[in-house]
C-alpha cells in the first residue's frame, strides 16, 4: 500500500525549494546582463561608397575623417557630431595628420598640403621628391615622411620648409617602403624594401646606425610591410615590425639588436599594449603574443569568409570587428570572448582606433560608432 503524501506539505516544500535557487542563482544573473561594451554614440558621417576609408586621426576633442577621394569630416569625440565637412579636388593617397591650427593631407598630384582646421584655407604646399603612402609622423611642430623611393624628410609643419632630406638607395628598382618612420630618443627609424632598418639623427638627418633586421628580400617588401609600432619595457625601447611573410621581428634601439622574431604571416597592423602584442594573420587567426619574449599566451582562429579588422588593445581588453558586422571583446589576460556587439546588418570593412580611453569605430558605409568599456565581472558563459 503506498504512503499517504500530504498535498500541501509537499507544495509548500516546492515552493521553498524555487525560492532557495533563485536566491543562489540571482548574483550570476545580474552579472550576466552587465555589458562591458557599451555603445556611447553613432552617427553617420559620410555617404557609403566605394571609396577607401583612411585611418582616422585624433587630436584633444577632435577626429579627423577621410576617404580617399578627397573628403574629409571633423567630429566632436565626445558626441560625434560633425563640426565641418569639406570636399576637395584630389585624391588623399595618406592618413592625414592633425594639430591643433592645421591638418596635414599628402596626394600625388600635389604633394604635401596644410589646411587651416577653422577656415579650410590651404596655407602651404610642398612638391615631394616621391609617393607617399604611409601617414606622417608629426611631432614638435615638424612633419617627418618617408617616401615609397626612398627618402626621409622632415619639413617644418608651420611653414613647410624643408628641413632636412635623406635618401636611402638600396640599389634596387623596386618600391622601398610604405612605413611610416619611428621616432625614438631624438633619433628617427626607417625601415626599407631590402629588409633595412635606418636610424638618422632627428635634428639633422645623419644616419646615426643601421642594421638589416629580417631575412627576406627583394620585390613585394615594401607592399606589405603593415607596420612598425614602438613600445618601451624596462630593459629598453624595443620595436616592433611585422611583415606579410616574415613575420613580428623585435629589435632593440638603438643599435637594432634582435630580441625575438615570430614566423607569422601578418595581414594587418599589430597593437601592442602594455605587456602584450596583438595581431592578425593572413588566415584568420588572432594571436597574442608576451611583447617581451615572443612566447604566444593565446589564439583564436576565426571563420574564413570573414575579413578581420586590426586589433586594438584598450587594458584590460582586446577588440576586433569583422565583415560580418561584429564587434567582439575578448579578455585580454586569456583571450575569453566577454561581449559581443552587432555594428551594422550588412558586410563592412572597418577601421578601428582608441580616442580618450573610448573605442571608435569607423565602417565604410561612412558610420561612425563610439564604445565605452566598462571594468565589470561577466558570466564569461552567457557571453560566449
Amino acid at each position: 500500500m503506498l504512503p499517504r503524501i500530504n498535498l500541501r506539505s509537499a507544495f509548500v516544500f516546492v515552493v521553498l525549494l524555487v525560492l532557495t535557487a533563485c536566491k543562489t542563482t540571482q548574483p550570476l544573473l545580474a552579472t550576466s546582463v552587465i555589458s562591458p561594451l557599451q555603445p556611447v554614440w553613432q552617427q553617420r558621417v559620410m555617404s557609403s561608397s566605394s571609396a577607401h576609408l583612411l585611418q582616422p586621426t585624433t587630436y584633444n576633442d577632435k577626429l579627423l575623417l577621410a576617404n580617399n577621394t578627397g573628403t574629409l569630416v571633423l567630429v566632436d569625440k565626445d558626441n560625434g557630431d560633425s563640426i565641418w565637412r569639406r570636399s576637395i579636388k584630389q585624391t588623399i593617397d595618406a592618413d592625414p595628420v592633425l594639430d591643433d591650427k592645421y591638418y596635414y593631407l599628402i596626394s600625388k598630384t600635389t604633394g604635401l598640403s596644410a589646411y587651416a582646421i577653422n577656415s579650410g584655407c590651404l596655407m602651404w604646399q610642398l612638391d615631394l621628391p616621391g609617393e607617399v603612402i604611409s601617414i606622417p609622423v608629426l611631432a614638435e611642430h615638424v612633419l617627418y615622411i618617408v617616401t615609397l623611393a626612398g627618402h626621409v624628410l622632415a619639413v617644418d609643419a608651420t611653414s613647410g620648409r624643408l628641413l632636412w632630406q635623406h635618401f636611402y638607395d638600396s640599389g634596387q628598382v623596386a618600391i622601398r617602403t610604405n612605413t611610416p618612420v619611428l621616432l625614438i630618443d631624438q633619433s628617427v627609424l626607417a625601415t626599407f624594401a631590402d629588409g633595412h632598418l635606418l636610424a638618422l639623427d632627428q635634428q639633422r638627418g645623419e644616419p646615426l646606425w643601421s642594421t638589416d633586421i629580417l631575412s627576406e628580400r627583394g620585390y613585394g617588401w615594401a607592399l606589405h610591410m603593415t607596420n612598425l609600432r614602438l613600445s618601451k619595457d624596462t630593459s629598453g625601447p624595443l620595436l616592433y615590425i611585422a611583415h606579410y611573410r616574415q613575420g613580428i621581428t623585435t629589435v632593440r634601439s638603438p643599435g637594432g639588436e634582435v630580441v625575438w622574431q615570430y614566423p607569422l604571416p601578418i595581414q594587418s597592423a599589430i597593437s601592442v599594449g602594455r605587456k602584450t602584442l596583438a595581431a592578425v594573420d593572413n588566415t584568420q587567426q588572432l594571436w597574442l603574443f608576451d611583447k617581451a619574449t615572443g612566447r604566444v599566451l593565446w589564439r583564436k582562429r576565426f571563420a574564413s569568409n570573414r575579413q578581420l579588422s586590426q586589433p586594438l588593445i584598450i587594458e584590460p581588453y582586446l577588440m576586433l570587428a569583422d565583415s560580418t558586422g561584429v564587434l567582439s571583446l575578448f579578455q585580454l589576460d586569456d583571450g575569453a570572448l566577454v561581449d559581443q556587439h552587432r555594428f551594422s546588418q550588412a558586410a563592412t570593412l572597418t577601421k578601428l582606433v582608441k580616442v580618450a580611453g573610448q573605442a571608435v569605430l569607423f565602417t565604410e558605409r561612412g558610420n561612425l560608432l563610439a564604445y565605452q568599456l566598462l571594468p565589470v565581472a561577466v558570466n564569461q558563459s552567457t557571453a560566449s
